[in-house]
């Protein structure tokens, strides 16, 4: 399996065990409103973005970055979803709704970065080649 399907099917597993924690709280009635449909998409926006990256990316650093960061912030983001749904260590709080908003800021706050880095040193790699 190559590295851009493996990041593709790794950030379809993470977006639906995210999904899966969103949904199980939402009160049944409201499961298609827009509010919690815009949420969806914001949950699943940093594993498009990897995608994306793996897909579209020039250089093998930016390939290999994308699983790695899939694989990272996929864990960490399932972790802290079962977390704040389940309160494994934690004391329920009114703000667990409020912490699942920015699950997916940090993961972007991680991954935009990171792969402007990838792409910076591979740039930068492929001119030493030439």
């Amino acid at each position: 399996m190559t590295t851009t399907r493996l990041t593709f099917w790794l950030g379809c597993l993470f977006g639906l065990i995210g999904l899966g924690f969103l949904f199980h709280g939402a009160d049944p009635d409201k499961r298609l409103s827009p509010f919690l449909l815009g949420w969806a998409l914001w949950l699943l926006s940093p594993y498009a973005l990897l995608a994306a990256a793996a897909r579209y990316g020039r250089f093998p650093l930016v390939f290999k970055g994308a699983l790695t960061l899939t694989i990272l912030a996929g864990l960490w983001g399932s972790w802290l979803y079962a977390e704040l749904t389940f309160h494994l260590t934690t004391k329920p709080d009114a703000q667990d709704a409020i912490a699942m908003i920015f699950v997916p800021a940090l993961q972007h706050m991680v991954i935009v970065p990171t792969l402007a880095f990838l792409f910076a040193l591979g740039v930068v790699l492929s001119r030493r080649k030439r």
